[in-house]
């Protein structure tokens, strides 16, 4: 059994807690400040500390390396092709309509962008899959200083099985994102599909993030979905800022680990009894 502190007292003592690994003692509850979507916020906000500590940044250093030396690859080749890009932009647009190319370019460019990022996103949860079970469970014994009453299968034995489970989840994901796109082709109701969108991206990405350290705790899928839904509100706001790291350059690369080492102090702190 983990033994927990209080939302408050948990962050007011963070400094603390990451300069050494004993298990955290439980302190008087206190009302909470802070709103369930701020706390999401800030529990992903603590795992920028924890991927810094020792035992747990070792298995940050591998999934960085090659995250930033696939993003350097792609945005230099994307950057190659922005002369392309913008001849056949304007090869498409109507003469007569030239006049809107100062304001369509910007945003064509900054669609194209975020298919960079999200398609980079892809790709790195999957790069980093093998490591994130390791990594929730290393995070889990920096804070309780209690290894997972489950752990996950040895990093060699579960390297394969890791990044199978992690294209399933994405498999899952893009169907459920698929079936809400269909909004966008339906009239007035469109009107509101961008947020439905960026609702359930949020929803999604936390649930992702949250696997790890329920799945090392020995939960399965359909009791992970079970718990999540009694904190709604924490897992828009984790799942929101998880979303916002991956739209900022070199920040990106240090996404996922960012999101596992933040999931598993959130449920340390909010579920692990």
């Amino acid at each position: 059994m983990f033994l927990l502190c209080s939302n408050v007292d948990f962050y007011k003592n963070l400094p603390a807690i990451l300069n050494n690994a004993r298990p955290l003692v439980t302190m008087k509850k206190k009302q909470a400040k802070a709103t369930p979507l701020v706390r999401g916020i800030q529990h992903f906000l603590a795992g920028i500390l924890l991927i810094l500590r020792p035992g747990v940044k070792r298995w940050v250093f591998i999934p960085f390396l090659i995250n930033t030396v696939l993003f350097i690859a792609l945005l230099s080749y994307a950057w190659g092709q922005i002369p392309l890009l913008r001849e056949q932009f304007s090869a498409w647009l109507p003469e007569f309509l030239g006049f809107l190319t100062l304001l369509l370019w910007p945003l064509f460019l900054l669609s194209a962008w975020l298919f960079i990022v999200f398609g980079f996103a892809l790709f790195a949860n999957i790069i980093a899959a093998p490591f994130n079970g390791p990594l929730s469970a290393a995070v889990t014994k920096h804070l309780t200083g209690t290894a997972p009453n489950s752990p996950s299968s040895g990093f060699i034995s579960g390297f394969f099985g890791a990044i199978f489970d992690e294209i399933r989840k994405l498999i899952y994901s893009l169907s459920r994102l698929l079936l809400v796109a269909i909004l966008f082709l339906i009239p007035l109701v469109n009107l509101i599909a961008p947020f439905v969108m960026m609702y359930y991206s949020t929803w999604l990405l936390a649930q992702q993030y949250m696997d790890y350290p329920m799945g090392n705790a020995g939960l399965g899928f359909k009791a992970q979905r079970q718990q999540l839904k009694t904190k709604r509100g924490m897992m828009l706001g984790f799942g929101g800022m998880a979303a916002a790291s991956t739209l900022v350059p070199f920040v990106n690369v240090l996404a996922v680990p960012i999101g596992v080492a933040g999931a598993t102090a959130l449920y340390c702190e909010e579920y692990a009894d």
